[in-house]
């Protein structure tokens, strides 16, 4: 027979097991979300170090430099979109914290192409390749372009009216 007090210690230790179990999930999930937080700030960053970012009003602007001419993708209802990739544990082992890819995307957006114009408004993004990819190694994020935009190279911010004035077709 029993004795009572391993009966009670039972669901006890039960309860407890669970809810340890439930913190490390709570604190896992928290730590992937700031994660998430600071890649998206990772991204705001890089566009705006290169002086390529510009908001104005409800759009994000990113201008460019390609072949020598000026490119300028105007998104309406902006966001930062990621695409976290899972690390290995070579890469735990190698200092990297988190890894993937993202962009700034829009569920309306056109392209000012120096000589030709704007074109016309679309819901769709796959004529631009904003991607960048993103590592978090050793409490560092570093941030390279992978599309095909064009590789930022404005050397001084654009403003708003400056962007206006020089988009007018």
């Amino acid at each position: 027979m029993r004795k009572p007090r391993e009966v009670a210690m039972k669901p006890i230790a039960l309860f407890f097991h669970a809810a340890m179990v439930g913190l490390f999930l709570f604190a896992f999930c928290t730590y992937a979300g700031a994660l998430d937080d600071e890649a998206k700030k990772a991204i705001f960053d890089y566009y705006k170090h290169r002086h390529t970012l510009t908001i104005c009003g409800d759009s994000a602007y990113i201008s460019t430099l390609s072949g020598g001419k000026l490119r300028i993708w105007q998104g309406k209802n902006f966001s930062i979109k990621l695409r976290p990739e899972e690390a290995s544990y070579a890469d735990n082992l190698n200092g990297i914290e988190w890894k993937g890819s993202g962009e700034i995307t829009a569920k309306a957006n056109r392209v000012f192409l120096q000589d030709e114009g704007w074109t016309p408004w679309s819901p769709d993004q796959d004529n631009m390749k904003l991607d960048l990819v993103l590592i978090k190694k050793q409490g560092k994020w570093f941030v390279k372009m992978s599309g095909y935009f064009g590789e930022p190279s404005m050397n001084q911010p654009m403003g708003c009216k400056q962007i206006e004035s020089m988009t007018k077709y």
